[in-house]
This record gives C-alpha cells, structure tokens and sequence, in this order.
C-alpha cells in the first residue's frame, strides 16, 4: 500500500531549499546541473519510497530517507562541477551515487533505534566508497586523468565525509 504523500511537492520545496545553499561563484550552467539532477532524485527517490508498506517505511521514514539521499546528492553534485571531472561523466556518476545512497539509506532506516545521524554516517561510508570505485574505474579506463579523480577527492565535501566516517569509526 502506498504512502499518501505529495512527491511533486516534496521535489519542489527541496529544490527552492536547494537553491538557497549554491555559491554565487558556480556558473549558471553548473547551478542548472545541480538543481536538475536535485530535484530529478528527490522526485524519484520519494515516489519508490513512497510505496510504503513494501519497503517497511511510514511517511516521516519516507522523509527522513530522502533527506538523507538528497544531503549526499547536493554534495557530489556541487563537488563534480567545482572539480575538474568532465562534464560528459557528471551525469553518470551522479545517477550511480543517488542509487547507492538509496539502495543504503532503505535498508539501514529499518536498523531498529537507529538516529538519523547515525544512518547518515553510514550511508556516507558507502556513499563516499561507491564514489572513489567509480573514479578509479574511469581512470583504469583513461576516461579521466588522476589529477581529475584528485580534484574531485580533494573537493571539500569530499574531504569534510572522510573526517565524519574517520571520526565515526574511531568511537
């Protein structure tokens, strides 16, 4: 049974909240790059969330999920277009972080007594390590140089989830 919930309008108030946290140094086109695929996975991941009772989740799950999803989803978007990756791979590599930030989130919501904070802390290890895979295969495949990958990892989003995963692992 479906989770009565409005995924258009969740989609549209996470995408004007978005807007509100972009530099004014990013260039029209990288703005337009981050609200699009912002707005495209808070829409998709609300509507399979949504489904509800199949997934286990309640509406305030449903939420606190996409939250999640969309915090990382705005931070590698945001890190892609400051980095010096290739416009043509952005795309991709933002589809692959929205699944694996889904595919996580879902399951680790219905770890019982488990905070937001700590499922945002876990999600983002897998999140930060599906990223570095998917960098290190498009250099094996010399579609990006090393200096790009680095770019990217040096991005301060990048480096500011490596201190939270170090911090969380070393408690």
């Amino acid at each position: 049974m479906a989770i009565e919930f409005n995924c258009e309008e969740f989609a549209e108030y996470a995408h004007n909240e978005a807007k509100k946290y972009l530099s004014d140094t990013l260039t029209d086109e990288a703005k337009e790059f981050v609200l699009t695929h912002f707005k495209d996975c808070a829409l998709r991941s609300t509507r399979v969330l949504s489904l509800g009772e199949a997934l286990g989740l309640d509406k305030d799950e449903v939420v606190s999920v996409a939250h999640i999803i969309l915090e990382w989803i705005f931070q590698v978007s945001v890190a892609l277009v400051e980095s010096e990756i290739p416009s043509e791979y952005r795309h991709g590599i933002i589809l692959d972080i929205g699944f694996t930030a889904f595919d996580i989130t879902k399951d680790i919501c219905k770890i019982p007594d488990i905070t937001d904070n700590q499922m945002f802390s876990t999600g983002e290890y897998h999140v930060i390590n599906k990223l570095k895979e998917i960098l290190e295969k498009l250099v094996a495949e010399a579609s990006i140089t090393e200096s790009e990958r680095g770019s990217l990892l040096k991005h301060r989003y990048i480096t500011q989830s490596e201190q939270r995963i170090e911090f969380e692992l070393s408690r």
